[in-house]
């Protein structure tokens, strides 16, 4: 059980490191995609940011399967990450396009248990 538990909060410390130090380094890859009032409408930055916030729930996956063996670990931890995830959008709903927040949450799960099945 402890175990399981580990694993959880492994795999989303795992998601939160990946995205904090990542996000940003990708937005850098389009000079003038952040605005000085913290939007995004650059299209190609945030399919990038899709695209990134994808492979990191894929390695956040990876890592719960790694961790602990419990068969709901990856949905459980999906689960938080779409629950985390939708409150944190919701504080940047106004500054980018409603497809990307749709897309990201979306996303989350998906990714998280086939990640979990690469472990």
């Amino acid at each position: 059980m402890l175990m399981d538990i580990l694993a959880v909060v492994a795999g989303f410390a795992a998601w939160s490191v990946l995205w904090l130090g990542g996000s940003p380094q990708m937005l850098k890859l389009f000079p003038g995609a952040l605005q000085k009032d913290g939007s995004v409408r650059h299209t190609g930055a945030l399919l990038t940011m899709l695209v990134f916030a994808t492979l990191v729930s894929l390695a956040a996956g990876y890592v719960v399967t790694l961790v602990g063996a419990g068969p709901n670990l990856p949905l459980i931890l999906g689960v938080i990450l779409l629950l985390v995830g939708i409150m944190v959008q919701r504080q940047y709903w106004k500054l980018m396009p409603v497809w990307y927040h749709l897309l990201f949450l979306a996303l989350l799960v998906p990714a998280t248990l086939y990640g979990a099945g690469l472990g």
